[in-house]
């Protein structure tokens, strides 16, 4: 069994948190909560060019980031939640593995790739192929996260009860 399983709740309800902190932005300027909304339209800009054109709406106000990177975190979060309970589920394994880095620079380079290809006269970009490459490269991602977030507060944790 693993350790410290808590660590993986608490980083799925970390992802999930900042999943809802993007859905809510948009809810707290359409209620006039204008001051919090703007925060976190700015406490997202480093992650996002935030172009109104290429983002989701609710209620005529965008969300904090893009599509792109909303596909990403999403991608992250279902990724997390299958890969946290499976590996304590189903698994019941007292080790989580961490994936060949190889996997996240192929989907990297897909991504890399649909983002040229937009800048070509033989390709469009639309909703469908940064969603897809986003959702790829959040659910690859997490694979490749969760254990060394896993293994660094394990490590931790061991470490102050000695």
């Amino acid at each position: 069994m693993i350790r410290y399983p808590i660590l993986l709740y608490i980083f799925i309800f970390l992802i999930f948190l900042w999943c809802a902190l993007i859905v809510i932005t948009p809810l707290l300027a359409a209620n006039g909560h204008h001051t919090i909304s703007n925060i976190l339209y700015k406490f997202f800009a480093p992650t996002c060019h935030q172009n109104p054109s290429k983002s989701f709406h609710l209620y005529a106000y965008k969300f904090p980031v893009c599509w792109r990177c909303s596909a990403i975190y999403l991608g992250m979060l279902l990724s997390s939640v299958f890969y946290v309970f499976y590996t304590i589920y189903i698994l019941r394994t007292a080790k989580i593995n961490l994936i060949s880095f190889r996997y996240l620079i192929i989907v990297g380079i897909i991504m890399l790739i649909e983002v040229i290809l937009h800048f070509t006269p033989f390709y469009t970009s639309g909703l469908f192929g940064k969603m897809f490459t986003g959702l790829l490269l959040g659910g690859v991602f997490s694979f490749y996260l969760i254990p060394l977030y896993y293994e660094i507060f394990s490590n931790l944790l061991d470490k102050r009860k000695i």
